[in-house]
């Protein structure tokens, strides 16, 4: 027994697969071929779990995917293999690093050590000495100095100004999935650049129409719609100073014109071409 899938969910991104009541696969659309699901499989041999925590294992090797179930007989299968390894990268690039901390923590812990003496000395007595007052001065002076070594360590980039956008550009990152969104925004950020993360075309309208002047680029992804409309099309006509950066999932369509970058993204590749609209960041080449 097989079902027949109509073109528009055979064509799906996603996966889409009928079972019959046995569990036993029967129609798979495209997506669900390229993932490894065919039909013949036991539902209980290549899927395991629920929800975003499901596994899918073909040919031995096993990936992880989020199921949407319609009904008994009929899935969504997301392959979410590189939104896992996005949040991992995510997750590291927040991460505080170990050695920096331990530098801080050693800077603090001289700082106070040196403000504890100074304190022992101005307890003491009122009329301080010649060569207690030149002690002071010692004291002071390294003092200033490690609060000085603290502060760089925490800025990270010493007293030098984020450039790149401008004073007040912005780059708007938008993209249906939150963990590409927020990592291209922190990556951004790491580079100098003020950055937003945006996950729909509503929010980032919204943020866009309440600071007009503060974004100078925007960051796309080619599957959001704003109304019926593609989102980087609604934002260049309305937006008129907004240069736009369409991050698409297969090839530019012809006759756009538009400068694209396709996934997954190469980010090098991404930091080139941001650069090449709005000008080098603090930490680029």
């Amino acid at each position: 027994m097989t079902e027949q899938i109509p073109d528009e969910i055979a064509k799906a991104p996603a996966g889409y697969v009928v079972f019959d009541e046995a569990g036993c696969i029967i129609a798979c659309n495209n997506a669900a071929l390229a993932m490894g699901l065919q039909p013949g499989m036991q539902r209980n041999e290549c899927l395991t779990g629920t929800g975003d925590a499901c596994q899918l294992i073909t040919t031995g090797a096993s990936k992880p995917v989020r199921i949407s179930i319609i009904d008994e007989k009929h899935i969504w299968v997301e392959d979410i293999s590189e939104v896992t390894v996005l949040t991992r990268q995510l997750q590291k690039l927040k991460r505080p690093l170990n050695q920096e901390l331990r530098h801080v923590n050693h800077q603090a812990t001289t700082g106070l050590g040196y403000a504890e003496l100074l304190s022992v000395i101005l307890d003491e007595e009122l009329g301080i000495p010649p060569e207690k007052q030149k002690a002071l001065q010692l004291y002071q002076g390294e003092l200033v100095k490690t609060l000085r070594a603290i502060r760089a360590v925490l800025s990270g980039a010493g007293d030098n100004e984020p450039q790149g956008t401008g004073k007040d550009g912005e780059i708007l990152v938008t993209d249906k999935q939150p963990e590409l969104a927020e990592l291209i925004a922190e990556l951004l950020k790491t580079r100098g650049y003020k950055s937003v993360s945006f996950t729909d075309a509503e929010s980032v309208m919204k943020y866009l129409h309440l600071n007009r002047d503060k974004a100078s680029l925007a960051l796309v992804d080619d599957t959001l719609l704003a109304g019926d409309e593609p989102l980087d099309a609604v934002m260049q006509k309305e937006f008129e100073h907004l240069q736009v950066i369409r991050l698409s999932t297969g090839a530019e369509p012809e006759n756009e014109g538009r400068l694209h970058l396709v996934k997954p993204l190469d980010f090098e590749a991404l930091f080139k071409a941001v650069e090449g609209l709005v000008g080098g960041s603090v930490h680029g080449s």
